[in-house]
Formats: structure tokens, C-alpha cells, sequence
């Protein structure tokens, strides 16, 4: 996201709210956090909110339920900050909900499309490779923290090295060599 957007801000802090000016549903939490902010994604100037929630879809709780119901309940758990976000912010907001399977919910996958198409038209890439990429970083970034989850950290911990977005060949097909 750093390479297309501007401003981006992992746990930004929200604007204070006055708790008597929203009704039941809206976060008036003081020092409420979202997990990501970013200018530039939808809009060359809108600052967007992002909070992400990663659910396990096999789980027991959610053993009557379809997976698109199950997107649909923590898309709807997020919708709190929305209203706040718009009305205080000035701002539009997203929730970003991942399944520990590495499913993405519709409005996570449209985000993730954006931000593709986006890093497709500044790298000169395909937009086929970049979404791929994103997909499989995504995917193993969950996969990570699930197992994690599972038995916890072992091991020594090291620095992540980000690669710049330009050091990155997105083609799966290896180019043809000149001899």
C-alpha cells in the first residue's frame, strides 16, 4: 500500500466524538484505533480507513452458517466505525475481513483489486501477476500468523525486509533468455 498511497498509517488514532451525538451502533470510544490509514486509493486526495478481521469459517459457531453469511456478520461488526469515519473524519472507511483459509470478504477483495491495478499501472505490470502476487503474500501472511496462533512463536525472530515493488518481477513465466 506504501507504494501507491500516501500517508499511510498503521493504527491511526480517530478524532475525539462527543458519545450524546450518535445513537447505539457507532464506536465513541475515546482513543479508538483503526488498523490502517492510507491517502490515495480510491481517491487521489481521500484519506481511507481500514480495520481488519481474520475469522477461522470452519469453526463451531458458525456451523449453521454459509461463508458468505459469515463475511456478511463481521462486515456488518465493523460497520461501527463507519458512520464515525464519515461523519468525523471526513474519510471513507473499509473493513478488511480475511478467513484464516485465506478467503477475503467481497469488499476486502475489491480493495485488494484496487490496490492491484493501481501497483499494475505504476510497476507496468500485468494486473493478472499483481493480484496474484498480493493473493499469495496475503495468503501466507495468514497462514503465518495462524500457525503462530496455533503453537506459538519458536525460533529467533528476524527483521522482515520489505523489497521494493520495483525490485519485483510479477511474471510467473520465466522471459526467454538472449544468447
Amino acid at each position: 500500500m506504501r507504494e501507491v498511497c500516501r500517508d499511510v498509517q498503521t493504527e491511526p488514532t480517530l478524532l475525539p466524538v462527543n458519545e450524546n451525538d450518535y445513537q447505539r451502533n457507532v464506536n465513541t470510544a475515546d482513543n479508538a484505533r483503526l488498523d490502517i490509514s492510507a491517502r490515495g486509493l480510491w481517491n487521489s486526495c481521500e484519506k481511507t480507513f481500514f480495520d481488519i478481521k481474520i475469522t477461522h469459517p470452519t469453526s463451531q459457531s458458525y456451523s449453521g452458517k454459509s461463508l458468505a453469511e459469515v463475511y456478511q456478520q463481521h462486515e456488518k461488526e465493523k460497520e461501527k466505525n463507519n458512520q464515525r469515519v464519515i461523519d468525523i473524519e471526513k474519510s471513507s472507511f473499509n473493513p478488511l475481513v480475511f478467513t484464516t483459509t485465506g478467503g477475503m470478504a467481497p469488499e476486502c477483495n475489491g480493495v485488494n483489486r484496487r490496490l492491484a491495478k493501481k501497483i499494475a499501472e505504476k510497476c507496468r505490470e500485468l494486473y493478472a501477476s499483481v493480484i496474484t502476487y498480493i493473493r499469495t503474500k496475503l495468503r501466507f501472511a495468514l497462514l503465518r500468523s495462524t500457525l503462530a496462533a496455533i503453537r506459538g512463536f519458536c525460533g529467533k525472530q528476524y527483521d522482515v525486509h520489505l523489497q521494493d515493488l520495483t525490485d519485483i518481477d510479477f511474471s510467473l513465466i520465466p522471459k526467454p533468455t538472449v544468447t
